[in-house]
């Protein structure tokens, strides 16, 4: 763990792998600049699509294969998405600091 200071940064970062089950997260703290900057891991946090909300993984999957949809159904599967990146990333804020 970095000692501190003004050139201490905290990153929080979310991300799905390939096999599109869920979100992964991760608070790092990031100190010093340029060649000489370092990163700590503090904290990471997973939520599965659906524990976030039930038939989510599904729907990210068909978006994928590219099945036919509306630009509705598109526009309803991103919110849905950013309110399940909110929840990990609200897990992940209670366990980092």
């Amino acid at each position: 763990m970095p000692a501190g200071g003004d050139d201490v940064r905290v990153i929080h970062g979310c991300m799905s792998g390939t096999s599109c089950d869920g979100i992964d997260a991760a608070a790092v703290a990031i100190e010093g600049h340029g060649w000489s900057m370092r990163a700590h891991f503090l904290a990471g946090a997973s939520l599965p699509y659906d524990d976030a909300m039930p038939g989510l993984a599904a729907r990210v999957r068909a978006a994928l294969r590219q099945e036919p949809t509306s630009a509705g159904n598109l526009a309803q599967l991103g919110h849905d998405l950013a309110l399940a990146h909110v929840q990990v990333l609200r897990e992940l804020g209670r366990t980092s600091t």
